[in-house]
């Protein structure tokens, strides 16, 4: 089965439209949809209303329907945030999922103790953007709320085998609402030569956030993030490295399940869907990029090769290894290495306006091969961090 990354336009035209004040809706299909091993078979999709307002304007709604999952999101901006000035925007989101994926806490997590959780999630937020320019700032603030209703096993005798930190936070957290304000920002420096499909030039962010329990429970943190992307060419060849780091300080108790980052393989090809999870994250990858094929008059296609090393930890700083490490299984000890491993796939893309279409990734690591929705770089213009939170 391969799973593909992609929002495909209805019509194709709608991605390379000429620049217009005239309201403008353009509808669109998310391919990815159709099946997810964490969600079952499903159809999502959404409509996006241009220059409503004023000109530049922008409404989106976004819905996802499925077996085990669902999801929807509205978010409205008068104005790009990040084009040259001021500008500002709103958006909300609820999510729930039957079958997110549990493996536990930490570096030493094993693919055979997954257990699924039943979580829901409904964010509300607001967003300024400050842009002088290539450098610029955004800035969230809103509310957060969510619940890990249920668990269950996935594979036979799961949860006896998860450590006992892991377990016991899986039961603490069972039925309890999480519930608080948030505020952050996130500064940075672009100086790529393209949004999506860039070939030269360097991407750089560092933010933070804050938490605030308004439940009386006590799961209350600091957030800090920095990311980095550089794309280097050389003649077809285009070579991007990256690196992304994460750091959460609990400022009372040790933090549930809805309030942890997950990696898995939105942001990494070679982890499954939520596959790790903790309070800390670090990833270092190195690719190449190539095109391989004209497909169409419209559209042209790259192929790439990713080497990756990622893991999460309790606190990066005295847990993390800078070694990277093919092993299943981490024996007990004061560091843990980062888990590597080894992808490929393709990307189809608008010639016009260079816009993605869709991306086709497999990876290959300890755990064995699964199949990536990867995101390219960990771009701010996202409303939606690439790590759950």
């Amino acid at each position: 089965m391969l799973v593909l990354g992609a929002l495909l336009p209805l019509p194709a035209a709608a991605q390379e439209a000429a620049p217009s004040e005239e309201v403008a809706v353009h509808p669109y299909f998310d391919i990815i949809s159709l099946y997810k091993p964490s969600a079952g078979f499903g159809l999502g999709g959404g409509v996006e209303v241009t220059n409503l307002v004023r000109p530049g304007s922008r409404l989106k709604l976004d819905a996802y329907i499925a077996q085990h999952a669902g999801e929807y999101e509205v978010g409205f901006f008068p104005r790009d945030l990040f084009k040259e000035g001021v500008s500002g925007g709103a958006s909300a989101r609820y999510e729930t999922n039957g079958r997110l994926a549990y493996y536990g806490i930490g570096p030493r997590t094993t693919k055979n103790n997954r257990l699924f959780v039943e979580t829901d999630e409904v964010a509300l937020a607001g967003h300024v953007g400050l842009r002088r320019g290539t450098t610029g700032v955004v800035a969230t603030a809103g509310y957060r709320t969510g619940t890990l209703s249920s668990f269950e096993d996935d594979v036979e005798n799961a949860f006896s085998r998860l450590d006992a930190t892991s377990a016991a936070r899986i039961v603490r957290d069972e039925g309890q609402r999480v519930s608080g304000v948030s505020a952050g920002a996130t500064a940075y420096l672009d100086r790529r030569d393209e949004t999506e499909m860039p070939r030269r030039g360097v991407l750089l962010t560092a933010g933070g956030e804050g938490f605030a329990d308004t439940e009386g429970t006590g799961f209350s943190f600091l957030r800090f993030h920095t990311s980095a992307a550089a794309h280097v060419p050389a003649g077809n060849l285009t070579f991007v490295l990256r690196a992304l780091a994460l750091h959460t300080v609990p400022l009372d108790r040790d933090l549930p399940l809805v309030l942890l980052p997950r990696l898995g393989h939105n942001v990494a090809v070679g982890p499954g869907s939520a596959r790790f999870t903790g309070n800390d994250l670090l990833l270092l990858d190195v690719q190449v990029q190539h095109p391989v094929a004209n497909l169409h008059p419209r559209y042209a296609t790259d192929g790439f090769l990713i080497l990756s090393a990622y893991n999460v930890y309790d606190n990066l700083f005295t847990d993390a290894r800078l070694q990277p490490s093919w092993a299943e299984k981490f024996d007990d000890a004061a560091r843990y290495p980062l888990r590597a491993s080894f992808g490929a796939g393709l990307r189809a893309y608008t010639r016009e306006s260079r816009k993605v279409v869709f991306t086709a990734a497999a990876g290959f690591s300890a755990d064995g091969l699964a199949f990536s929705t990867l995101s390219f770089s960990f771009d701010p213009r996202r409303l939606r961090t690439p790590w759950r939170w």
